[in-house]
């Protein structure tokens, strides 16, 4: 049977809506609107036409030293590369080659800082990547700081044991030990521990991360600090996860990462997903650190970021050798990780304006596949061709350019992610934060806080 082709204004208005509307959607793309510089590092006003110049961070403070390391601290001036064994890479991390040369003729430039770690019953990943911390290619003289609980028997054993090792091999770096104070109450105590990690240390700069998460290279402590200057205030290094995680965790946290990106770029940084922040003790004491935020459980870099990051003093640092690489994340984990955002967000400055683009992104995405499907069942239900084609196109183009713009994206950043379920994973994201957001809705609220009355 032979179909008739009409045409006639609204078949030319269908067929002309379905691909505009494609092409506004496939634009409004986290994937286009932020790329990776050259350079691998976003300096504060990169893309901003101001024309304002950044004015130099005040650093005076910068020889204030406190005494705030326990009595019972381990310490010791040792590291080397034969302080850690062959088998105690966490991840396959690139080799010194290739990071930018700059970073190794600039060796001699490198400056004290103080790295925090605040575990908790993470005894046996603190033993793994504790000394890939330790072994880091740097010539200036830095610390790590682990800060336990009292009763964390397990870690602190661990931590003598690596300090063993370390006490035969004498270099550039000191561990130091503290403890979190069994009274402490009413208060968050990772952002305790983190706080006392950060009035324990000797120096004006301090790297916070987590102690399951491993850096990328032994060229990664280097690259963070090459960033310090009197200009900056934070930097703010690039967080992945293992290959171990699956490809749709691994997506959806490189999403969420386009989006927080553009936002550093343009000097309006939100918050963080990796723990990978560097920052200026100085200010951390000035402006009381978690002061506003201590009763909240979760949501700790999330909130340094928001509170300290400005507009001309934070850099991104997206140079494969600064990246940390977290382990995989349990359900569980995964889960209370975006139930508690959920509740974070709540207290963090400029969250309706970073939930904007998002909203707008996923309207699109859902409005252009909806107005596909619609142009499909049209064309089917009254045999025309041009408008049902039209659609056809439609879902084709859609599928590739986001699977091309996507899977370039993913490339950049290391990330292996199925070239056709891009598109499936980004219809997914939007029906994801749906059911987080219910969960929160539905959950006790004290669950949230440490104020349980």
């Amino acid at each position: 049977m032979n179909y008739p082709i009409v045409i006639n204004d609204f078949t030319i208005i269908c067929a002309a809506l379905l691909l505009i509307v494609t092409l506004l959607s496939a634009l409004f793309n986290p994937f286009l609107r932020f790329r990776k510089p050259a350079d691998s590092t976003v300096m504060p006003g990169d893309n901003d036409s101001s024309g304002n110049e950044a004015q130099p961070v005040d650093s005076s403070s910068d020889a204030t030293a406190t005494d705030a390391v326990s009595s019972d601290a381990v310490s010791s001036d040792a590291v080397s590369s034969d302080a850690v064994s062959s088998d105690a890479t966490a991840i396959d991390a690139p080799s010194s080659s290739d990071a930018p040369l700059r970073l190794q003729q600039e060796a001699k430039d490198d400056i004290p800082v103080s790295i925090i770690l605040t575990p908790h019953d993470e005894a046996e990943l603190l033993e793994t990547n504790l000394p890939l911390l330790l072994n880091q290619d740097y010539c200036a003289d830095y610390q790590v700081i682990v800060v336990i609980d009292q009763d964390g028997h397990d870690t602190e054993d661990a931590i003598k044991r690596i300090q063993h090792q370390l006490d035969e091999h004498p270099g550039h770096a000191s561990l130091y030990m503290t403890y979190i104070p069994e009274s402490s109450r009413y208060m968050s105590r990772k952002k305790l521990a983190i706080t006392l990690g950060v009035k324990a240390a000797r120096t004006e700069w301090v790297l916070l991360t987590e102690a399951y998460t491993a850096p990328a290279s032994t060229l990664w402590l280097r690259t963070m600090t090459a960033h310090c200057n009197d200009y900056t205030q934070m930097v703010i290094g690039y967080g992945a996860y293992a290959d171990e995680a699956s490809s749709f965790k691994r997506f959806e946290r490189l999403n969420m990462a386009y989006y927080l990106m553009r936002e550093d770029a343009h000097g309006k940084a939100y918050r963080t997903q990796s723990h990978n922040l560097l920052m200026r003790k100085s200010a951390f004491m000035a402006q009381e650190g978690f002061r506003g935020s201590l009763n909240l459980i979760r949501g700790e870099y999330d909130y340094l970021v928001n509170k300290f990051a400005t507009s001309d003093g934070t850099v991104l640092v997206t140079d494969q050798a600064a990246w940390m690489i977290d382990k995989a994340p349990e359900k569980k984990t995964w889960l209370n990780k975006h139930i508690f955002y959920m509740e974070t967000r709540k207290w963090l400055s400029g969250s309706f304006r970073h939930r904007v683009w998002f909203n707008i992104d996923n309207l699109l995405l859902h409005l252009n596949l909806w107005l596909i499907i619609a142009g499909i069942v049209y064309g089917a239900v009254t045999f025309n061709i041009i408008v049902g084609a039209a659609a056809l196109l439609a879902l084709l183009l859609t599928v590739i350019v986001r699977a091309v713009v996507g899977h370039k994206a993913a490339k950049a950043f290391g990330e292996r992610i199925p070239f056709l379920a891009i598109y499936p994973y980004e219809l997914s994201l939007v029906w994801h934060n749906v059911g987080y957001m219910l969960r929160h809705r539905f959950a006790n609220k004290l669950d949230f806080t440490t104020h349980k009355q």
